[in-house]
């Protein structure tokens, strides 16, 4: 029992060491990094995969309430979920809790647990999806929005790298 709880504790602190990113703190403008254009690295079969999304979140930003530009601040953007990853990848965030604090950094990490075989040869458009809170809005307080971010992608191919 003690050799199983060692190996499982050893396998734990494994992924947990290899699926955590370490902010950009170069960024100097409040976005998502890499962008649109740059994408994701591709991946290649019978290799690793690891990509890195780097985030500043804004301390503080305008919207448009009923056609009315006001300003807001960020409490945190969370990223709630990942979905169109390959059945063998996983993703971690640091902060660990994926909710990026407005006015910080924070990175997304996206990995593959085992190296990509010919059957996930293809092309995996990715939707993230995200819930940002907005505070001192004038005349509600607060504010929930959810966000789908759509526009990366994991070209998986046969070719070598």
């Amino acid at each position: 029992m003690k050799k199983l709880l060692s190996i499982l504790i050893i396998i734990f602190s494994a992924q947990v060491l290899f699926s955590q990113c370490s902010p950009d703190t170069s960024i100097t403008s409040p976005n998502i990094y890499p962008d649109e254009i740059t994408n994701l690295p591709e991946g290649f079969v019978g290799q690793p995969y690891v990509a890195q999304i780097d985030v500043l979140t804004p301390l503080d930003t305008s919207v448009s309430l009923s056609g009315i530009p006001i300003s807001v601040t960020i409490d945190n953007i969370e990223l709630t979920s990942v979905s169109g990853l390959p059945s063998s990848f996983n993703y971690a965030c640091n902060p660990p809790t994926c909710i990026f604090p407005g006015g910080t950094y924070g990175c997304a990490e996206i990995y593959s647990t085992v190296d990509p075989t010919s059957a996930d040869v293809g092309y995996y458009p990715l939707i993230m999806t995200t819930s940002t809170v907005a505070i001192n809005v004038p005349l509600i307080g607060s504010l929930t929005q959810v966000d789908t971010v759509d526009y990366f992608y994991i070209d998986i191919s046969n070719a070598s790298a």
